[in-house]
């Protein structure tokens, strides 16, 4: 069934990709030459559209959509985020749980990478979870040692994360130990920053509750800009990042104190 599920979900994180090549080469699709072009129905087709348009992929028109290019505000739907550099993200996930203590209290952000963090915790005692991700809350809440809580507030379509201002009383209100944090883009001069603006304030307040700042990202994150400002390096104290890595945040990493581990 889960291998079932993830061919399923490469497929789909696939065609997506396609759909938006072809939209910004030639600037509008219609669902009836996707159906064909892809050997699927016009209702997948259709659905199709309406996620990526959800998440401003594009502008989606009758019979079809338009081309609106990925600007700071891209961010992909979880679909295609879930098939995204998995073993990477498997190596970071398990090296970050590796921090994690027996009886700690953690904040795990949104996100496919931080979800794999998730994954790896099983195991060990008496664990405080606090998340922003449905998922990763799902995810833990199968085991009775894990005490896990869910920030609560509006939920994104297709990423299933959590935001608003009942979210940010929750968070304000939290000390804990470690605070796992993903992002959507980290540039040399503007930092880490979130393709969603609304998510920008509980992120900060998840780091000003932390003792200890993680951030967990894969290499293609790096050199990008995304809408909304979340920290500069000085708020993060240790990155877990896999060997694709662009060399010179090394330097940029040591001046800022932080530490580094690439996996």
């Amino acid at each position: 069934m889960k291998r079932n599920r993830k061919f399923t979900n490469m497929l789909l994180a696939s065609r997506h990709k396609k759909i938006l090549d072809i939209l910004n080469r030639q600037g509008n699709v219609k669902v009836t030459d996707l159906a064909s072009y892809f050997g699927v129905s016009e209702v997948t087709a259709r659905r199709d559209l309406d996620m990526l348009a959800d998440q401003s992929y594009l502008v989606r028109v009758r019979g079809g959509a338009l081309s609106n290019k990925p600007g700071t505000s891209y961010e992909p739907v979880y679909e295609t985020k879930s098939v995204e550099c998995i073993e990477e993200k498997r190596r970071i996930g398990a090296a970050a749980a590796a921090l994690v203590k027996d009886g700690e209290t953690l904040i795990l952000d949104s996100g496919s990478t931080t979800w794999h963090v998730g994954t790896c915790l099983p195991g060990k005692s008496d664990l405080t979870v606090i998340t922003t991700d449905l998922k990763i809350a799902i995810l833990l809440a199968n085991y009775s040692d894990m005490h896990v809580f869910i920030t609560g507030g509006a939920v994104r379509p297709h990423l299933f994360s959590c935001y608003g201002q009942s979210s940010e009383n929750f968070v304000k209100k939290l000390n804990v130990n470690k605070f796992f944090l993903g992002a959507d883009a980290i540039d040399a001069r503007r930092g880490i920053t979130n393709a969603m603006f609304e998510e920008a304030p509980i992120k900060k307040d998840m780091i000003k509750s932390a003792q200890e700042v993680i951030l967990v990202v894969d290499h293609t994150k790096f050199n990008k800009i995304s809408l909304a400002h979340i920290t500069d390096f000085s708020g993060i104290d240790h990155i877990i990042t896999d060997k694709k890595m662009p060399r010179e945040f090394i330097k940029i990493f040591e001046k800022e104190d932080i530490k580094i581990t690439i996996v």
